[in-house]
């Protein structure tokens, strides 16, 4: 990650909003300048309440000079998934990073941060779901060890077991520079 950028979990709820604001711009394409009106913003929160926040989920981060540029979630399937090998409920994650900021090794201090955050005894899978033409992201799936498990039409599905194996690779530190 180049200097400058700052990887953690969302502190508050106005980062946590943030959060949303940046996946409505990257994910579902909203103009940023009317995403920072409160309707606007309030209308993506209640999407997303509706398929995400009314579950429990974690947020993390990445802020420049302040300002949240990207975010990293993981939330409970709302379609009741359960994983056939161990029986638990799949969790899904979401990354979006600002397109002026990608490029800057952000993504894999990110979703490696949201996973950390994670209370695993809970949350045993994991997966996420990746465009088909984005393979940089592919590949800080592999290495934060997620495996492909399918293709779903414009995207690719990974998955990852939360083993202890796992989790004591995902616990290396990851650099965070301010």
């Amino acid at each position: 990650m180049q200097p400058g950028y700052v990887v953690r979990v969302a502190e508050n709820d106005d980062e946590d909003m943030e959060a949303l604001r940046i996946f409505g711009h990257c994910l579902y394409g909203y103009p940023m300048d009317e995403l920072k009106h409160s309707r606007t913003r309030e209308d993506l929160a209640d999407k997303w309440n509706l398929r995400m926040a009314k579950r429990p989920w974690t947020t993390t981060v990445a802020l420049k000079d302040g300002e949240v540029i990207g975010a990293s979630r993981v939330t409970s399937d709302h379609t009741g998934e359960i994983d056939k090998e161990t029986g638990t409920k799949v969790h899904w994650t979401v990354t979006s990073i600002m397109p002026e900021h990608r490029g800057h090794g952000i993504s894999t201090p990110l979703r490696r941060a949201v996973l950390d955050a994670l209370d695993t005894d809970k949350v045993r899978v994991v997966k996420s779901r990746v465009a088909k033409d984005n393979p940089k992201s592919w590949k800080v799936a592999e290495k934060l060890g997620y495996q492909h498990e399918k293709d779903d039409g414009k995207e690719r599905i990974y998955k990852l077991r939360l083993t202890p194996k796992a989790i004591c690779a995902l616990s290396r530190p990851s650099p965070e520079l301010s």
